[in-house]
């Protein structure tokens, strides 16, 4: 990768943890309605996965970080997705999905909040993209718990079975919203169920963003080649609790914070790619001082556009969105 390139990776680490660090706040201090299911630690799936990919491709986010991983990465605007989240009629869906990530236009045809129900929907996108023979690619994020359910397992088959260019990409943070993965898998290894299907199955360090954008490159080509889909697992964790407010427990005990501190300490991916890029001397301290800056000053200009912004106007209104004319 250039040097350019691994700044811009950096930099989208930085605006995706800044804008969670936000919505915490914003959501704790009355500012926000809703709820927030924070992404910190995990961004480097999201960033990785979809930085540098192509004008055309889609992607299937998740509720964690409720898609700005993804989102930020292809060039949706913070404002866009704060004003959603206010039910502004500038949010990316016109204030009209709340919290779910959509937006068509940079490649987000639409999502579902339950598990593993976007996979089928990746399928049916990517039989189109394999249709229309523009090389297109879909990319779809999962969470570990997808791998319990039959859609997931009907999608990779179908996908599999039908040489579709689509990327299944699982956040194994090993938490299924307050259940551990040791309750509901076997196999702690979910890329494992790929021989079984015929496909490459690649493990990668959720934490790595390097890591996880070269098998996620490499999964791109082999779909653009026309040789099917991949499945790519990134092992990863879940820094806080499901949802801001809500317990953070596993099964019915509380979370280790011990555990969670040494993540943060250890393993965070903007932690570790920034002293990368220290070593590397591609970027000063006082150039990572200065691209925190700049993102939390996007997102408070983000925030004032957003508050200003025109409010649904009806319910009328809303249900003229129910239908394509």
């Amino acid at each position: 990768m250039t040097d350019d390139q691994k700044v811009t990776l950096f930099e989208n680490l930085v605006r995706v943890r800044e804008l969670d660090e936000w919505f915490i706040n914003a959501l704790m201090t009355g500012k926000l309605a809703l709820f927030y299911h924070s992404t910190q630690v995990q961004e480097a799936v999201g960033v990785g996965g979809c930085t540098f990919l192509e004008e055309g491709d889609c992607v299937y986010a998740t509720h964690r970080g409720h898609g700005i991983s993804k989102l930020i990465p292809r060039g949706v605007s913070i404002e866009s997705i704060i004003a959603e989240h206010y039910g502004k009629l500038t949010g990316n869906s016109g204030g009209a999905s709340g919290w779910h990530p959509v937006a068509p236009e940079k490649g987000f045809p639409m999502y579902t909040a339950l598990i593993a129900e976007n996979l089928g929907l990746a399928c049916g996108t990517a039989m189109a993209a394999k249709l229309d023979g523009k090389r297109r690619v879909v990319v779809a994020f999962e969470g570990d718990s997808a791998a319990a359910k039959a859609e997931f397992h009907e999608a990779v088959n179908f996908a599999a079975a039908n040489r579709l260019p689509l990327i299944v990409v699982i956040e194994n943070n090993e938490m299924g919203q307050h259940t551990p993965l040791s309750t509901y898998l076997v196999n702690k290894d979910i890329a494992k169920f790929a021989p079984g299907y015929g496909i490459p199955g690649v493990i990668v360090d959720g934490q790595d963003v390097i890591a996880v954008h070269e098998a996620v490159q490499e999964a791109v080509r082999r779909a653009r080649a026309g040789e099917g889909p991949s499945l790519i697992e990134c092992k990863t964790y879940r820094l806080r609790g499901h949802s801001e407010g809500g317990p953070d427990v596993s099964m019915d005990q509380p979370r280790s914070k011990d555990e969670a501190d040494k993540w943060l300490r250890e393993k965070d991916p903007i932690k570790l790619f920034g002293a990368k890029l220290l070593a590397e001397e591609i970027l000063t301290q006082a150039d990572i001082d200065e691209i925190h800056q700049a993102a939390r000053e996007e997102i408070e200009e983000a925030v004032k556009l957003a508050a200003e912004g025109p409010v649904i106007p009806s319910f009328e209104h809303l249900q003229s969105l129910l239908f394509a004319e």
